[in-house]
């Protein structure tokens, strides 16, 4: 129990002193105490007294105790209150008075007056994890306390991260991306002031979002392409992917793949002579394995047939070339023409 000191009664015929105490709990928004109290003299006879204990708690009567019936003689007595309980009461502290009082003698009537404390009334959070982005944690959150926070503040170790309106769950932002927050814990504030600190967890951020980057598309022939990207942070990419569409949005061809390395290509076949395709190309990022937008190249395949120019009414015009062979006319896939003593292929521009 709490010791609230000693106080002397009667002063003489007989020296009478007194000793109290106190303890207390709290429960929900009640706080509940009870007190104890000792009285004795020494040898002398004082004979005829009848001591009671009135206890008055925060204003109140709460308990009249007898401490001592009529005897005569040297004596000590020790007297515990049951509990009592003071409702609503959240942080402070209360008032107690005890007045000591003689039945038998109305010159012995002595009240001593005590501050007792208050057990704060503050929110007791619990906190887990929920979900984290590249620059933000979402932590869930319970409160065991007696009253209902109305801010909770995160705090890093002792850098205070934020504080945010109550209500579970409470997102952080503005936070760095492949970052170890190693201790993230939470306080409660209520009407009776800020809570203990919460229990503690340990949350990485993902890396920042990878993109595409240098799509290209090059070696374009009738049939073949090859295609070229890279990723804007090699060591934060978990995979890529490409896609070939046709003029209607046809998926036609699409590959993934896994541990990209910064820069890769990729050759492709099975196209179709002077056809216009949608290249696209992704990347997803490690950890988050989120996938970026799509980087697009719009290209044409070339022409099977050589072609030839030929002037008409003073204009240059591209056609096709062919030739009659055994009396049939068939498409030319290559011309030649004689450069310097050779021949050399005429290529379609």
């Amino acid at each position: 129990m709490i010791y609230l000191g000693q106080k002397t009664w009667i002063a003489s015929s007989p020296t009478t002193y007194a000793q109290f105490w106190y303890e207390k709990y709290r429960s929900g928004t009640s706080m509940f105490y009870r007190f104890k109290v000792r009285m004795w003299i020494g040898t002398y006879s004082y004979y005829n007294n009848r001591i009671r204990g009135i206890h008055n708690l925060d204003g109140s009567q709460v308990y009249n105790t007898l401490i001592k019936n009529t005897t005569s003689g040297s004596w000590d007595v020790t007297v515990t209150t049951p509990w009592c309980k003071l409702e609503d009461k959240l942080t402070g502290s209360t008032a107690y008075a005890i007045r000591i009082v003689d039945d038998n003698n109305g010159s012995h009537d002595t009240t001593y007056n005590f501050t007792l404390g208050v057990d704060n009334a503050t929110p007791i959070l619990n906190i887990s994890y929920n979900s984290k982005t590249y620059n933000s944690i979402t932590i869930n959150y319970t409160n065991s306390g007696p009253t209902d926070a109305t801010t909770i503040r995160i705090n890093n170790g002792t850098t205070v991260l934020g504080s945010y309106p109550a209500g579970s769950p409470i997102t952080i932002s503005g936070l760095s991306p492949k970052t170890t927050y190693s201790d993230l814990k939470a306080y409660g504030y209520s009407a009776a002031g800020w809570g203990s600190v919460s229990n503690s967890i340990s949350v990485t951020t993902h890396p920042s979002p990878v993109s595409v980057t240098s799509p290209t598309v090059s070696n374009i022939t009738p049939f073949t392409c090859t295609l070229m990207m890279s990723s804007s942070s090699a060591i934060d990419t978990y995979s890529s992917e490409y896609s070939i569409y046709d003029s209607t949005g046809v998926n036609l061809i699409q590959g993934p793949y896994v541990n990209t390395p910064e820069v890769w290509s990729k050759d492709i076949s099975g196209l179709d002579a002077e056809t216009t395709y949608l290249a696209a190309f992704r990347v997803r990022t490690n950890d988050s394995l989120t996938w970026s937008p799509y980087s697009t190249v719009s290209f044409t395949t070339t022409s099977d047939q050589a072609q030839i120019y030929m002037k008409i009414s003073g204009t240059w015009i591209k056609g096709r070339l062919y030739a009659k062979v055994s009396g049939s006319w068939v498409v030319v896939k290559k011309a030649y023409r004689k450069v310097s003593g050779s021949w050399v292929e005429a290529i379609n521009t």
